[in-house]
């Protein structure tokens, strides 16, 4: 595998910051993980909750907007699919009707499991 300088640095001085841990194989040395500090400073605009309930509301914001997507591009695919609108490649064809349907269905799945772990941490909170 080529390692170039920069790389070599870089994965240097990134195991410097996520401590001993070892990088996993195969790229180039580098660990990903987020910025020093970036969990901290986030826990901070939610005061009172610790870290696993900031990164449960970041899960549930996340979830919800991947949902919404999914939707959203969902509702465009059929209405290309049933030719009701027009200016693409995918025009009149059937099979994005299915597709879109498809995405719809993954996109209030997501919704639903995002809605549902928020009102069961309402519950866990509340009581």
């Amino acid at each position: 595998m080529f390692h170039s300088p920069l790389t070599t640095s870089w994965a240097a001085s990134s195991s410097k910051l996520v401590g001993k841990s070892k990088a996993p194989k195969g790229l180039g040395g580098a660990r990903c993980s987020p910025p020093k500090g970036a969990l901290r400073r986030l826990a901070a605009r939610f005061p009172g909750r610790e870290d696993r309930s900031t990164r449960m509301e970041i899960a549930v914001w996340t979830r919800a907007v991947v949902g919404i997507v999914l939707c959203l591009t969902g509702a465009v695919w059929i209405a290309q699919g049933t030719d009701a609108l027009h200016g693409s490649g995918m025009t009149g064809h059937g099979i994005w009707t299915v597709i879109g349907s498809v995405l719809v269905a993954l996109g209030v799945a997501s919704l639903a499991w995002a809605w549902r772990i928020r009102n069961q941490r309402a519950t866990d909170s509340g009581s």
